[in-house]
């Protein structure tokens, strides 16, 4: 969630999202991502697409919450606009220390992870098939400043972009990345 808001400060674009702690927040939070369903939620801490779910109607967000807070009250809850997309882009980003000016990020490797089928996640780890991509420059940029805005050294950027209007999103950035798929994908 802070790196949602330092990418919202950073104006670097985001899907709408919400934090849910307990049921009365519900309404609003799902009002502040768009006011419809479906729905992404997420864990606050989660890897390889574990802990990332969507939820298709209201009933079953109070009911799957509910669970969740029987088992560990205290859990809070990411809520996110589903963005409509085949393929999500995984970039890594690192700094480079150039001396007395500080931190030059660059790309070192992306792949497209497409949408594994009966699932909407993309991750390689669930099973996700990868693809070399080049990378169009408003991309490109956005990955960085998103590498920049949060201070990582090195990091996986997650960009997705809507199929209706072709708009990226930042969905994630991972400040532990794994390398397998992206190693595999690009050598």
């Amino acid at each position: 969630m802070q790196t949602t808001r330092k990418l919202q400060y950073n104006k670097i674009p985001v899907p709408r999202t919400s934090l849910i702690s307990s049921e009365p927040d519900i309404d609003k939070a799902v009002e502040d991502v768009g006011g419809k369903y479906p729905v992404v939620c997420k864990f606050l801490s989660g890897t390889k697409g574990i802990g990332v779910f969507m939820i298709d109607s209201r009933p079953s967000l109070v009911s799957t919450l509910q669970a969740l807070w029987y088992l560990s009250p205290e859990t809070e809850i990411v809520l996110q606009e589903r963005i409509e997309a085949e393929y999500d882009l995984r970039i890594h980003v690192i700094a480079e220390s150039d001396g007395m000016y500080g931190r030059e990020y660059k790309v070192i490797a992306a792949m497209k992870r497409m949408k594994i089928k009966g699932d909407f996640r993309t991750n390689f780890s669930l099973g996700g098939d990868t693809e070399t991509v080049e990378l169009p420059k408003e991309i490109e940029k956005i990955a960085i400043e998103s590498a920049k805005a949060t201070g990582c050294l090195w990091c996986g950027v997650d960009i997705i972009v809507d199929k209706k209007d072709s708009k990226p999103y930042v969905l994630e950035v991972n400040a532990s990345p794994g390398t397998t798929g992206i190693e595999k994908t690009t050598d």
